[in-house]
């Protein structure tokens, strides 16, 4: 293939081959299992007691409490949140999508020096909107 490229004056990256993924309503073998339905109410009593028991024997409650009990020792200023997931972080923490990016626009828009377009330019590049 290269060396028909090459003879030929074409680009190579027009004949690679590309992975595809399963499409949608496609049928095809895969490691998803659909959960079972309940029969009865006994069946969801054994599943959450189950999911309960596997939760206190992890000790889970614990380290989320003994995380929150150290938050004061962690420098804040040193964690960052990288820009591809202040969508995510914002949706999760404030239940909007836009709460961090619409923070950091406001912020650079306070201390960035300019006026009108030039201005705007600046806040859009560095909130990352650009």
């Amino acid at each position: 293939m290269n060396l028909y490229c090459q003879k030929n004056k074409e680009n190579k990256n027009l004949y690679k081959l590309r992975k595809l993924h399963k499409q949608i309503l496609c049928i095809a073998d895969t490691s998803y299992e659909v959960p079972y339905k309940f029969e009865s109410d006994e069946e969801v009593y054994q599943s959450v007691n189950g999911f309960l028991d596997n939760i206190s024997s992890k000790h889970i409650v614990e380290r989320l409490r003994k995380i929150g009990e150290n938050y004061n020792g962690y420098n804040l200023d040193k964690i960052y949140i990288v820009s591809k997931f202040y969508e995510s972080v914002s949706q999760k923490t404030y239940r909007d999508w836009e709460t961090i990016n619409t923070a950091l626009e406001i912020h650079y828009n306070n201390i960035l020096p300019g006026n009108g377009k030039s201005k705007a330019d600046k806040v859009k590049k560095k909130s990352g909107k650009e």
